[in-house]
């Protein structure tokens, strides 16, 4: 019987899930295991994409978080509050509060501003397609009892 889960994959990233193989310390092979895992979210449904987000590969070392944070930020599009975006959203968040802890290096400092701000835009945006939604559904509520009164009293 052929084992459910291949334990002998070519690459660090495993193709059913997004997690690494093995524990991956350097930078280097973190590097790699990034590459390797946003290649294949690139190839997913935006199902899968939205799985792979949330549960997938996470680098430890900072400078292989802030290259998983450059390359999250594009899947945040504004105006567009789709399920693989708020993943992306919160990936983004969960990679800025670990860089959090290397706040003594600048270059990681720098990229938690950024990506706070690109976050802190996508939410803006999530919440005024919001606000224009509820907007237009009362407008037509409205309109819907308008037209009941207006038809009760007629008849």
């Amino acid at each position: 019987m052929k084992p459910r889960f291949p334990s002998a994959q070519p690459g660090k990233i495993r193709q059913y899930c997004g997690t690494s193989v093995r524990t991956l310390d350097d930078a280097a092979a973190q590097m790699q295991a990034l590459r390797e895992f946003h290649t294949l979210l690139q190839a997913s449904s935006p199902g899968r994409q939205q799985h792979l987000l949330t549960a997938g590969y996470f680098p430890s070392h900072w400078q292989v978080l802030v290259e998983a944070g450059l390359q999250c930020m594009p899947l945040l599009k504004d105006g567009e509050a789709d399920d693989v975006a708020l993943a992306a959203s919160h990936r983004l968040d969960a990679i800025a509060g670990r860089l959090r802890l290397h706040s003594s290096e600048p270059a990681a400092a720098r990229a938690v501003a950024d990506f706070d701000a690109r976050n802190h835009r996508f939410r803006r945006a999530e919440r005024n397609l919001l606000v224009i939604s509820l907007a237009v559904l009362a407008a037509v509520v409205g309109l819907v009892a308008w037209g009941i009164l207006a038809y009760l009293k007629r008849g």
